[in-house]
């Protein structure tokens, strides 16, 4: 196919790209230049991409270089904008985003969102809270995305308080929907924070089934706080959604051990063990004169086989 036109190559570029083929992708945009084309927003957001998922980050700066020169930032669409902070925070340079960030003449709530995932991914929870801050003197009104983010923060930074303060504004924010990893959050908070009870309440009364992540997140508290009654209804919720999640075992033997209940400890290894024995094992076949032969890899070949290559 001959490529002719911006969009065309643009398609071929996120083709490549969204497959995880970078390096074939940006190679694809430095052939359009090469034609004479000049890349356009999506161009720019598509191939920004591509950088993103490198190793080397000198095509990435580059194509900034390159982006700069053909047309200054504040021209750009919030897309192309937004992938070029999200590539800069990717890579954990949240300078170099913030200062992308603050070149714009507009910014979107897309592109506040990116920034600030950012920061928090980085660990950098002050600066998330100072723009969250900075988004509602703005008069930026946050998403479902936004509080995430502030949950997120504030669940890593054990920051119950001001956890609670975002999730009361999220279920009072008609404007957004909330989520089950919104409750995922607060069940992480409370739970480092030993309030077990109220973590375990908030999974029955959510309204939504409580999913893996939710019961391993209590699990985990409980094996913290040493707290056995909540751990195994946590323990008993997980092996209905996955009897064969082996870290669930790990977590309710050692909180077994620690409270030394010894003969309990030796019942959930002993579980352990016969879940690990009952797995299914891979199987394969191979075809001999005409007999397909089916076996469970790591099995003995029969007797039958012992000769079966001798000429």
């Amino acid at each position: 196919m001959l490529v002719k036109d911006v969009v065309s190559w643009t398609t071929l570029i996120s083709g490549f790209a969204e497959n995880g083929l970078s390096e074939a992708a940006i190679l694809m945009y430095t052939s359009m230049l090469e034609q004479g084309l000049i890349p356009n927003d999506n161009t720019f957001a598509t191939t920004l991409k591509a950088c993103m998922i490198m190793p080397d980050r000198e095509p990435g700066r580059r194509l900034h270089a390159q982006i700069q020169a053909m047309s200054c930032i504040r021209s750009l669409d919030a897309f192309a904008v937004t992938a070029l902070i999200e590539m800069y925070a990717k890579w954990g340079c949240m300078e170099d985003a913030q200062q992308v960030f603050e070149t714009m003449k507009e910014r979107d709530l897309i592109c506040w969102n990116a920034l600030i995932t950012g920061y928090s991914e980085q660990g950098e929870y002050g600066a998330v809270f100072q723009l969250l801050d900075r988004m509602k003197q703005e008069g930026i009104p946050p998403d479902e995305v936004t509080y995430l983010c502030a949950l997120t923060a504030c669940s890593r930074g054990d920051l119950l308080d001001k956890g609670k303060l975002y999730f009361n504004a999220l279920l009072e924010d008609r404007g957004t929907t909330v989520t089950i990893k919104h409750y995922n959050c607060m069940v992480d908070l409370l739970g480092n924070a030993g309030y077990l009870k109220e973590a375990l309440n908030m999974l029955k009364s959510m309204p939504f089934p409580p999913d893996l992540v939710a019961w391993i997140t209590l699990l985990a508290s409980c094996q913290k706080w040493g707290n056995v009654e909540i751990g195994r209804q946590a323990f008993e919720a997980i092996l209905k959604l996955d009897e064969t999640h082996v870290s669930a075992f790990h977590a309710m033997f050692n909180i077994y051990v620690d409270a030394n209940m010894w003969e309990e400890a030796k019942k959930i290894e002993v579980m352990r063990l016969n879940m690990e024995a009952g797995k299914t094992r891979p199987r394969s076949s191979i075809e001999v004169d005409g007999l397909t032969h089916v076996f469970v890899v790591g099995d003995r070949p029969p007797s039958s086989f012992n000769n079966m290559w001798e000429a």
